[in-house]
């Protein structure tokens, strides 16, 4: 029933593996603090992923508390990247004050209702996926016309970021969009991290041509 989405994503989860590969593949082509970041960022995520697969494998929407561990890596490792890649002082001390700030707001919330931790958490996706598209915004702005740069990168983030935010903000999580075969509202959140696995791909080799 699950056979296309399932493939799809799969896809997804191919490309990130092959990128991983890649980006660490050729890490010592590139020394930047920046791209060993991503590299280990991408590994992170790699794990996080197959974790994920397979425990959907074993029984359907039994995964839902992984999007925790997908979302904190995500903003973790980026917001890393961000603070040093932005070259603002004031934009590295609000980044650093919001990770503070949105880390106590949520030992808070899991502390008052632990039951949060094995469904989507609103506050939680929606905080990291705006606060990621707002840096990668500026990244962007900040580094036009600069040679060595992680557009592509940030392109890719922001798309997925945008598309994942309209869908938990959307609440209809179990939208069935055609029954046979079946697909649902996910299918756009599998397409998008295709997109994202391109840009990084397309990143990969702006880097190693700058490196």
């Amino acid at each position: 029933m699950y056979w296309f989405l399932f493939s799809i994503s799969i896809i997804g989860l191919l490309f990130l593996l092959f990128n991983t590969f890649k980006y660490w593949k050729n890490k010592n082509a590139n020394s930047s603090f920046l791209y060993k970041t991503l590299c280990y960022y991408l590994l992170a995520c790699s794990a996080i992923e197959i974790m994920c697969h397979i425990i959907g494998m074993m029984e359907v929407n039994s995964n839902l508390f992984v999007s925790h561990f997908i979302f904190h890596c995500e903003y973790l490792f980026l917001s890393y990247f961000f603070y040093y890649a932005i070259p603002l002082n004031w934009l590295k001390k609000t980044i650093l004050m919001l990770s503070v700030l949105f880390y106590v707001v949520l030992a808070v919330q899991y502390y008052q209702d632990p039951s949060l931790f094995w469904r989507f958490n609103l506050f939680e996706i929606l905080f990291i996926s705006i606060s990621l598209m707002i840096y990668g915004l500026f990244y962007i702005y900040l580094t036009l016309g600069e040679k060595d740069t992680y557009y592509n990168f940030c392109i890719g983030l922001i798309l997925f970021m945008f598309c994942s935010s309209i869908i938990y903000m959307s609440g209809n999580y179990d939208l069935v969009l055609w029954r046979k075969p079946f697909i649902d509202i996910w299918i756009f959140n599998y397409l998008f991290f295709i997109i994202y696995q391109f840009f990084i791909s397309k990143q990969l080799k702006v880097s190693l041509n700058n490196g």
